[in-house]
C-alpha cells in the first residue's frame, strides 16, 4: 500500500510541475520482483502499467531506463566510474526473514528469492520481465470504466464488490458512503490489501 501511495504522490508532483514523463530507476531485478509480488496480491491485471514503459491511467508517461540491467550489474558499475557513484546510492539490504514470522511481506519474499536467483540464473530474472512486457495494456485514449479509488487503475469488470464472505454484490446495490468508497470502487488487489474495504480507504 505504501508503494501505491508513493506512486500517486510522485504523479501528483509531476503534474504540478508540468512534467511530461516520470523516470524510475527500477532494474530488471526490481521489475521481476514487482511482477510476481503484484500478481500474488491480486494485481496481475495492472502488470502492464506497473512494469512497462508508456502511458498510464494516471495521465502521464512512465519510463524505466534501466529495465534491461540487473541489480548486480548496476552495483558493479557504480564502483567503476570516476568519481564513483557509490555515495549517491542508498543501499538497502535484504530483509531478515524468519520462516515462522507473520510479519513477512510478499515483497520481502520476492526480494530474497530474486537475490539468490540473480546470482546463478540471471536469465530467469530477465525472462520474467520479458514475459510481463508481452502483456498489452489498453490504449491511453481508450474508454476506461471505473477506476480504483486507491491505486487509480481500472477495475476489472466482473470483479467488483468483493465481500470477505466471498459473495459478489452488484455495484448498484451498494449504498453510497460519505466516509469511504464502497467495495465496488476498489480493485481486487486493494480490497484484499485493506483490513476493511468499506472504511479508511483513501479518496482522491
Amino acid at each position: 500500500m505504501i508503494s501505491i501511495l508513493r506512486c500517486r504522490l510522485i504523479t501528483c508532483l509531476a503534474k504540478e510541475y508540468g512534467c511530461s514523463s516520470i523516470l524510475y530507476g527500477d532494474s530488471t531485478t526490481r521489475l521481476a520482483e514487482r511482477t510476481l509480488s503484484e500478481t500474488a496480491k491480486g494485481r496481475g491485471g495492472a502488470i502492464p502499467w506497473l512494469t512497462a514503459d508508456g502511458q498510464v491511467p494516471h495521465g502521464i508517461k512512465v519510463v524505466y531506463p534501466m529495465r534491461d540491467l540487473l541489480r548486480k550489474e548496476i552495483a558493479a558499475y557504480i564502483t567503476m566510474t570516476v568519481p564513483p557513484l557509490t555515495p549517491l546510492v542508498l543501499e538497502q539490504g535484504l530483509p531478515n526473514i524468519v520462516p515462522s514470522s507473520k510479519n513477512t511481506t510478499i515483497e520481502d519474499l520476492m526480494s530474497q528469492y530474486f537475490e539468490s536467483v540473480e546470482q546463478n540464473y540471471p536469465s530467469i530474472v530477465a525472462n520474467v520481465v520479458r514475459t510481463s512486457s508481452r502483456l498489452v495494456a489498453p490504449l491511453a485514449d481508450a474508454k476506461v470504466g471505473r477506476v480504483c479509488h486507491i491505486c487509480r487503475l481500472p477495475v476489472a469488470e466482473g470483479h467488483e464488490g468483493l465481500r470477505w464472505s466471498g459473495e459478489q454484490e452488484h455495484p448498484c446495490e451498494l449504498a453510497d458512503s460519505a466516509i469511504a468508497p464502497s467495495p465496488s470502487s476498489l480493485c481486487y488487489g486493494c480490497a484484499r490489501s485493506t483490513l476493511n474495504p468499506t472504511h479508511n480507504a483513501v479518496q482522491r
